[in-house]
């Protein structure tokens, strides 16, 4: 994931390091939505538990503020995973490869 600064965050990032970094970007315009108890020290799992915490009613979860993450695999396959209509399945399939067979 990068911010629009270009900063890279890894899956050790913490979420008030992500949270700090677009409020910096945006002069404090923008904020990261969820906002779960463990903010000061909870990394990327959040994304894979949907965290959300107390605000959820006003940022919603995880999944509602994520639209596109590239990914790296544990075999080393790098792929951009998001939001698909009706058809992008059945054409990734078709593609074939390690995003294919996912």
């Amino acid at each position: 994931m990068r911010s629009s600064a270009g900063r890279a965050f890894s899956p050790g990032t913490v979420c008030d390091e992500l949270r700090h970094e677009a409020l910096r970007v945006t002069g404090n315009l923008l904020n990261r939505g969820p906002d779960p108890s463990t903010h000061h020290h909870c990394g990327f799992g959040m994304i894979g538990d949907n965290a959300c915490g107390a605000r959820a009613q006003v940022s919603g979860k995880t999944e509602h503020n994520v639209e596109e993450m590239e990914t790296l695999l544990h075999d080393g396959t790098r792929m951009t995973v998001g939001w698909m209509n009706e058809a992008d399945p059945g054409r990734e399939i078709a593609r074939g490869g390690r995003t294919g067979e996912i």
